[in-house]
């Protein structure tokens, strides 16, 4: 079979998806990958691979000046290279602040693309606001295996499960890991309030220290106020996996 890439298609690549013909223009692919299959909920959206430079890399794309990153107070910017995005690691942790505070009816969505997860407990980002870990907005990786929240805590998959290049989504009660439903009953949220999330650590309790910081590479992240389908995960991560 003959298969013809015309200028204005990609073909993108994602571990755990294989090979997806694209029909969008390129160009539009890395301007709005956040907007995927349809998608017009994107509170905030983060590039970090593929930025012009760090403080780009802090820009809200989605609504520019409106929930902008900005270091957590006390700690230092994240190392950054266009290539590789923001580098976490035990020296130099990636710690930032989104002002965004997740709704208790699990009715919002993330979506993280990351490479080269290396600790055992590694938040990508994260908030839990009632003790001991109740109304949690959070991916997790701890003792091996992955930790969702959007509600209640649930495990579901490992670092086995993981490629070089992971898109990790939470979607309402939903968690993927490359396109791939691997929880579907993540608990709701008890009374009490939830918190700022935090990239690179969890927001315990609101209580300005952090908790469980990530060690690898982000690419990506991007928040939503709907629960995304599988098919709009998928359409997204493959977009932002190419950035």
């Amino acid at each position: 079979m003959t298969m013809i890439q015309r200028p204005a298609s990609g073909i993108v690549n994602i571990p755990g998806m294989g090979m997806i013909a694209r029909s969008v223009p390129i160009e539009n692919v890395a301007a709005n990958w956040w907007q995927q299959g349809g998608v017009n909920s994107c509170i905030a959206a983060y590039r970090a691979r593929g930025a012009a430079s760090l403080a780009d890399s802090y820009i809200n794309k989605a609504n520019p000046g409106t929930h902008d990153l900005a270091v957590i107070a006390g700690k230092t910017a994240p190392v950054w290279s266009a290539a590789n995005g923001w580098e976490s690691s035990w020296a130099n942790q990636t710690l930032l602040q989104t002002g965004l505070i997740p709704a208790t009816n699990q009715s919002w969505s993330a979506i993280a693309v990351v490479k080269s997860i290396t600790a055992d407990q590694s938040t990508v980002f994260g908030e839990y606001g009632v003790y001991p870990m109740h109304n949690v907005f959070a991916m997790k990786i701890n003792h091996g295996q992955v930790d969702w929240g959007n509600g209640e805590s649930l495990t579901a998959g490992t670092v086995a499960d993981l490629a070089a290049i992971n898109v990790l989504a939470l979607a309402g009660p939903n968690a993927y890991i490359n396109g791939e439903l691997v929880a579907s009953s993540i608990g709701a949220y008890r009374a009490g309030s939830t918190f700022q999330i935090f990239i690179g650590a969890n927001n315990p309790y609101n209580w300005g220290s952090v908790d469980g910081a990530f060690i690898g590479h982000y690419r990506a992240l991007a928040f939503f106020n709907t629960v995304l389908t599988q098919a709009q995960v998928q359409a997204i991560g493959a977009a932002a996996a190419a950035l």
